[in-house]
């Protein structure tokens, strides 16, 4: 049986949830704030042109939102500067 010893003064418990942030950081997924649904033709459309794939959710009240599947840095940083642009609000996650 092969042991690792831990290094420095830093315990298991850190090294194990530091690669846990790590990890939630870099899952490159966006969900935008809601918009009215006649916009879901016009964020398909910017979606689609990143080649991003993405779950919209209409509510009740009309307002339409999204989430995206992971994604790579360039498509996140290219959806992020097009909500820039419409002034809309959105979190990455």
């Amino acid at each position: 049986m092969h042991t690792a010893l831990l290094q420095g003064d830093k315990t298991l418990g850190w090294y194990i949830n530091h690669v846990q942030e790590v990890q939630a950081t870099k899952q490159n997924i966006i969900q935008s704030g809601a918009f009215s649904r006649e916009h879901v033709p016009d964020v398909m459309g910017a979606l689609t042109s990143l080649k991003m794939t993405a779950n919209f959710t209409l509510k009740p009240d009309g307002q339409a939102f999204f989430i995206s599947e992971p994604t790579s840095d360039a498509q996140l940083k290219g959806m992020k500067e097009y909500l820039d642009r419409k002034g809309w609000w959105y979190e990455g996650k």
